[in-house]
């Protein structure tokens, strides 16, 4: 007769067992959460277009977002992972692969645009079988990096926001900056002081700024994570506020930068 299962080995595998469904449940909700943001992106973007029709317009061009970012806080991934998700697509997507060390000069002189499809609740295009350019789409611009927020002047930032204008290409609807979370103390409140720079260039363009914080997982409680997304949402406000009374006490301020 075979000799019982220890009940040590009947709790390892219970506790295995557990573990695995938490964490399928846990990749089922993002999935899910996912999908509800996609298609609650894809209908903006039809009503957005219906909108469009009704006054006229018929560029068909998409609308376009802005993504800029200092050197090595995962612009480029961010793009990347944000193509992937918009087109409903799964498995790992390269778009870009030009990139250089921190201390050399950039290898993205120039901004690059990129169009994605926006996949619906029933699928992507092919699903419908209609064409690329008829799907509902974004483009996303993919600015040369901000340079470090030691030297960084309002100066740069109106060069990122100008770069490629010249030549005749759409304006963007609104700006998204990518921070990472895991800088030193320092470090971290000196780039804090200059989203409030690009968030004051921005506003006076009539654009909003979406802040995307990268490397959350490297926080070592919830806590820090609440305390750097307050610095992030109270810092611009902070210096809106403070350029706004510059400008009421002294009005040709803002005509010298």
């Amino acid at each position: 007769m075979a000799a019982p299962i220890p009940l040590l080995l009947k709790l390892a595998a219970a506790t295995a067992t557990g573990t695995a469904a938490l964490l399928s449940l846990r990749h089922n909700h993002r999935l899910a959460v996912i999908r509800s943001l996609r298609r609650d992106i894809h209908d903006a973007l039809v009503l957005l277009r219906a909108c469009d029709g009704r006054s006229g317009e018929t560029s068909g061009a998409p609308p376009a977002i802005l993504v800029t970012g200092f050197r090595g806080h995962g612009k480029s991934a961010f793009i990347n992972t944000a193509c992937r998700a918009l087109a409903g697509e799964s498995g790992p997507l390269l778009l870009r692969s030009v990139t250089a060390p921190l201390g050399f000069p950039p290898a993205t002189v120039d901004r690059w645009n990129v169009r994605v499809a926006v996949a619906g609740s029933g699928g992507g295009c092919e699903e419908h079988k209609v064409a690329v350019d008829e799907c509902v789409a974004v483009e996303l611009i993919d600015a040369p990096p901000l340079p470090d927020p030691v030297a960084m002047t309002l100066v740069d930032v109106e060069a990122a926001f100008d770069v490629g204008s010249g030549r005749g290409e759409r304006l963007p609807e609104c700006v998204v900056l990518v921070l990472r979370c895991n800088q030193p103390a320092m470090e971290r409140h000196l780039t804090v002081r200059r989203v409030g720079d690009i968030a004051g260039v921005a506003r006076d363009r009539g654009l909003r700024v979406v802040v995307v914080l990268t490397n959350r997982r490297s926080l070592r409680s919830r806590k820090q994570a609440e305390q750097l997304r307050c610095e992030v949402a109270v810092g611009p406000e902070r210096t809106a506020s403070t350029s706004s009374r510059t400008t009421q006490q002294t009005p040709r301020r803002k005509a010298a930068f």
